[in-house]
């Protein structure tokens, strides 16, 4: 049964901080993963490091088109972005993971799966270079996740006394963010690209490939996830940043190919491989993490890339995009007067009540005419606007 959200103090965590776009707080990186025993999951990565290998993605923006510009800010191409720079912590979790495309096969049944810890009886792992690699624990895991996932069980690498405030944590972040900007945030990652900023970069990255919607729920003193009634998505982000970053063109997959159970993982899987071949380092990995992945400005940036033509045959997104005025002539402006003497009550719908400049602001916006629309405080402005929409719907 879900239980009431637990306030900060209640929960053991701050309180809620602002997050930069790609969902990380703003102004500080995510916090360093923890492994089980306590020790810091693979070595923190120092701020140099970060600020090194942050100037080594920034690009000239002068030989940037302004649409291009605006496509790149929105998604945000900086390593502040989880959707490009996973790191576990309080906002990620991983699964021991084998055989990712059988686990999303299942998720996508849409049936209840609890979240548990690390094995108690076995010894406690950390993660060497920021993310755990279940391949390397084959022998003694592998029998142990088929066990469990068959039971509709999904284990971390987290003892229970790291665990819990982690799941809270997510919990209370994707309740939030679903009541606020009535979005889910919460995705299980499905494959992670292993990627470096440079050729000589030592420290890798990890940005998920595959992300399925959950909604996770409490039960008892634990938690359950289960799969949201909502389609799996290709992080789009990343292969954009991968596009403009480094040439690299790999399939868009619109519509996601499809398999008997779900989506064709191996497939993807394979193509991605395969446009990432040049770069010998660079692995899709078979692991899945548990995490908050904002996709805000998403669609801002689907509406700018899909249809820019139509855009651009607005005069004034032209005008920005040429940084030069290409505004058509306005011709004479509305009398209220004049208009008084020969328009009929049903040429205009203003459902609140006008002056005579408010009147003339309501007919130039119907007419598509540009203008700049001010006033002193209480001079009615809002009201006007009101009356242009609701004249905008009329027409």
């Amino acid at each position: 049964m879900a239980d009431t959200l637990h306030t900060p103090e209640t929960a053991g965590l701050p309180s809620s901080t602002p997050t930069a776009p790609g969902g990380s707080p703003a102004g500080s990186p995510l916090p360093s993963p923890t492994a089980p025993g306590g020790s810091p999951a693979g070595n923190p990565i120092p701020s140099s490091i970060d600020a090194a290998e942050e100037a080594a993605l920034q690009i000239d923006e002068r030989k940037l088109t302004r649409q291009a510009l605006w496509e790149r800010k929105l998604l945000d191409f900086s390593l502040r972005n989880n959707l490009l720079n996973t790191r576990l912590g309080k906002r990620a979790v991983q699964f021991i993971s084998f055989g990712v495309e059988h686990m999303e096969d299942l998720l996508q049944t849409g049936e209840n799966y609890t979240i548990l810890p690390w094995p108690e009886q076995r010894k406690l792992l950390s993660a060497e270079d920021g993310i755990f690699h279940s391949s390397t624990q084959a022998a003694p895991l592998q029998e142990q996740f088929e066990t469990n996932i068959k039971g509709h069980k999904l284990s971390t690498y987290l003892s229970a006394a790291e665990l819990k405030p982690v799941l809270t944590n997510l919990y209370r972040g994707a309740r939030t963010a679903l009541e606020e900007n009535g979005a889910n945030s919460l995705f299980i990652a499905i494959g992670m690209l292993r990627w470096f900023v440079t050729e000589k970069s030592e420290q890798p990255r990890f940005a998920p490939i595959l992300l399925l919607p959950v909604n996770i729920v409490r039960n008892g003193g634990g938690y359950i996830v289960r799969m949201r009634d909502e389609d799996t998505i290709l992080n789009v982000t990343l292969i954009e940043f991968l596009r403009q970053q480094f040439k690299l063109l790999l399939p868009t997959f619109d519509p996601l190919p499809k398999d008997d159970s779900g989506v064709d993982v191996p497939l993807i899987f394979a193509s991605i491989r395969k446009a990432i071949a040049q770069h010998p380092r660079w692995q899709v990995l078979d692991e899945s993490v548990l995490g908050l992945f904002s996709f805000n400005k998403f669609v801002m940036w689907n509406d700018i890339h899909s249809n820019a033509a139509k855009l651009q045959q607005s005069p004034i997104v032209e005008s920005l995009i040429q940084r030069r005025l290409v505004l058509p002539d306005a011709g004479e402006t509305v009398d209220a007067h004049d208009f008084d003497l020969t328009a009929k009550p049903a040429d205009v719908a203003t459902p609140i009540a006008v002056d005579s400049s408010q009147l003339e602001a309501v007919i130039e916006s119907g007419l598509a005419k540009n203008f700049i629309l001010y006033g002193p405080p209480g001079t009615g402005k809002s009201q006007t606007i009101t009356n242009m929409i609701a004249n905008a719907l009329y027409q």
